[in-house]
């Protein structure tokens, strides 16, 4: 028997009649030789590759190493501490920092000019796909030009998807977050914050980086509150074009007392959720700035007879997940109003982009 790979008796019996596997718990016994400590071969004493990642070239300069722009997924990729060792997550948007020691790699925070944008080319952008149950409905608006496209969720609701014709007050908003969130303020405002709960041991940071006002919002992310005289003007102007919106549509003003703005770097998304916790208004409605992304509803899971007593095999999931029932583009400066408390306890939605956006979600909290 022979322990080197590339031996053609590697962890093979010789016996008269050729060479077989060991048998699983045949005892084996070793030349002690074997066991005793031997030299590592000079030529194997040195990594032929660093094994310290180099710093993000996009630090300093505010350009990704792909040759994109503040949006690109190579801008908030880790880096290890250059003064302590530190490996790090990014968890603030306007820079690296090291959690260990306090050294920091600024980003330079490159602003992406609305001018860049991708515009929708025709009324409604891309085609809708929803199911047979789902009806949609289009018409426009009398108060302000915008079209508004009502996708009616049975049983639960209307979301309605307001394409203003202009999207001036969306581009003055758009570059106004990412200067605030490119500041580099006492107290940090935009940051990847721990998850409630993980599989993973340690804390685990959600994708997007994020910034709650007004009222105290509770979700799947550890988040802190600032109160509307604390957050940035961008935050304000937000709120009150998601308010003057909302009432175009619904016909009666909202008065939102919370908004949670999230900025999403290039391969960042928020997936399968719902706003259904305790204490949340029936209206739900956000602002969509930057690059197109996609948004989806479909129907809760529904869970399984019990297995033992139907006789499945508890190896099968305990969930059914469905197919989504409703799918739309989103362009820059889109409003997507959620009216109807029942739509967030039936269905989840999820938004993927396609780059570097924000998105900008007001809610009441009562209570």
């Amino acid at each position: 028997m022979c322990v080197q790979a590339s031996c053609a008796q590697f962890w093979m019996l010789s016996t008269p009649h050729g060479l077989f596997p060991v048998p699983l718990g045949m005892a084996l016994t070793y030349d002690p030789a074997f066991l005793a400590p031997a030299a590592t071969p000079a030529h194997r004493k040195s990594v032929p590759y660093a094994v310290v990642p180099p710093a993000p070239s996009g630090a300093q300069t505010g350009e990704a190493e792909d040759g994109g722009q503040a949006g690109s997924r190579t801008l908030w990729k880790g880096w290890v501490c250059t003064e302590c060792g530190r490996a790090n997550c990014r968890y603030r948007w306007e820079r690296w920092e090291c959690r260990a020691c306090g050294n920091r790699l600024l980003d330079a925070g490159a602003v992406v000019p609305s001018l860049g944008l991708p515009r929708r080319l025709d009324v409604l952008g891309e085609a809708d796909d929803c199911s047979p149950g789902v009806r949609m409905t289009v018409h426009r608006l009398a108060s302000t030009p915008a079209t508004v496209v009502a996708y009616t969720l049975p049983r639960a609701g209307t979301v309605y998807h307001v394409l203003h014709d202009t999207a001036a007050a969306a581009d003055a908003i758009w570059e106004a977050y990412q200067r605030a969130a490119a500041d580099v303020p006492a107290a940090p405002l935009f940051e990847r914050r721990e998850l409630k709960s993980n599989t993973v041991k340690g804390g685990l940071l959600s994708q997007q980086f994020a910034i709650n006002s007004g009222a105290s919002y509770k979700y799947i992310v550890e988040t802190l509150s600032y109160t509307f005289a604390e957050s940035p003007p961008s935050v304000m102007d937000a709120l009150e074009l998601i308010r003057e919106r909302v009432a175009s549509v619904l016909g009666a003003r909202v008065d939102f007392n919370e908004i949670l703005s999230v900025m999403y770097r290039e391969g960042q998304k928020m997936n399968w959720h719902d706003d259904s916790e305790p204490g949340l208004g029936p209206v739900v409605a956000a602002l969509s700035l930057g690059s197109p992304a996609t948004m989806s509803f479909r129907p809760k899971a529904a869970r399984k007879p019990n297995a033992k007593a139907s006789g499945a095999s508890s190896k099968e999931p305990s969930l059914r997940r469905p197919l989504p029932v409703l799918n739309f583009a989103l362009s820059h400066g889109d409003v997507v109003i959620m009216s109807g408390r029942a739509i967030q306890h039936m269905y989840d939605h999820k938004v993927v982009p396609l780059g570097l956006r924000v998105a900008a979600t007001a809610r009441v909290i009562q209570g």
